[in-house]
């Protein structure tokens, strides 16, 4: 479940074998819909057994361009650039930004998170702004010693 300007409710699979997956790309098949009310979607959710496991918050900003998606988003342990859309674009976008292929950050927030709360030995689960209020870790200099990392 997402609520930011709209109630979403998205299923997000990862490559699998079958898949047209690039091996160079993190390509996930993502399939949502809109909920008009959140509070009756949680407990229709709840009926069929799902509950609340995370929750985690992000600021995004967007900027598109035809197909192509520049996503800046501010997780409360640090800021990240997205690229989505077509391998051709991506990489062009790359070029123009003048960014490092080679040091880009596969993983996703969830993965990252799962890796700094046991580095770290962070007490919460969940990905809140207020949860790393207090965090003394310099978290740039943290993803700096990771940039190489083949599982990053």
């Amino acid at each position: 479940m997402r609520q930011d300007a709209r109630h979403t409710l998205t299923l997000k699979l990862p490559p699998s074998a079958h898949s047209e997956a690039l091996e160079d790309f993190k390509v996930f098949s993502e399939f949502e819909v809109r909920v008009s009310d959140i509070d009756t979607m949680q407990r229709i959710l709840s009926y069929l057994g799902y509950q609340p496991r995370q929750a985690y918050e992000k600021k995004r900003e967007i900027f598109e361009n035809d197909d192509m998606q520049c996503c800046l988003d501010q997780m409360p342990f640090g800021n990240f650039l997205e690229l989505e859309g077509p391998p051709q674009k991506i990489m062009a976008m790359v070029s123009i930004l003048g960014l490092d292929w080679r040091k880009r950050i596969t993983a996703t927030y969830l993965s990252i998170f799962g890796r700094l709360k046991q580095d770290l030995n962070l007490p919460f689960n969940d990905i809140t702004f207020s949860n790393f209020a207090d965090i003394q870790t310099d978290l740039s200099d943290y993803f700096r010693r990771f940039e190489a990392s083949a599982d990053m």
